[in-house]
């Protein structure tokens, strides 16, 4: 439901964006993500694939805000248990996140996003941050290297990630 929601609140933005195209005050990118996960997640996960929607507010000159919804899949590792081999479940993870770009540059930028990331299988949800580094690598084509964790319980999922995306 929640995702359903935020890509009717996204298209409709969107939707009204068109009258502001040429100003720039809204603009928006859909990426292609990557994670390669850290610390105990490794243990259980290999690597994980997905893709992310994200709208940007131009706030100033050189201060955007964001917010974002992905949808990310880690497949599970096998692990030895018992004399045996077992092959755990893969990991779902739905990260909602608000946040600010600040730019160094035309081209450089840091990210600093927060909000909440939702698990499969029951595995409820935890406050997660994603400090980013980025590039804008033509006038389209927006690349960024962060580290993103969700913290739940005493314990944390993380992994580093890249997203490659395309804006409009």
């Amino acid at each position: 439901k929640l995702i359903f929601t935020l890509a009717i609140a996204t298209f409709g933005l969107a939707a009204g964006a068109q009258d502001k195209a040429s100003d720039k005050t809204l603009k928006f990118s859909v990426g292609v993500e990557a994670g390669l996960p850290l610390g105990d997640f490794k243990e259980i996960a290999s690597i994980g694939i997905g893709g992310s929607l994200q709208g940007e507010y131009v706030a100033a000159e050189t201060v955007g805000i964001t917010l974002s919804a992905g949808y990310l899949t880690f497949s599970g590792k096998s692990v030895d248990f018992g004399g045996g081999s077992v092959k755990l479940p893969s990991t779902s993870i739905v990260p909602v996140l608000a946040g600010a770009k600040f730019y160094f540059s035309e081209k450089f930028y840091g990210h600093a996003q927060a909000g909440l990331s939702f698990f499969n299988n029951g595995g409820g949800s935890a406050f997660t941050y994603a400090p980013a580094l980025g590039v804008m690598a033509s006038e389209n084509i927006d690349i960024s290297l962060k580290y993103q964790g969700a913290s739940k319980t005493g314990s944390t999922i993380s992994f580093i990630g890249l997203r490659v995306a395309y804006g409009f």
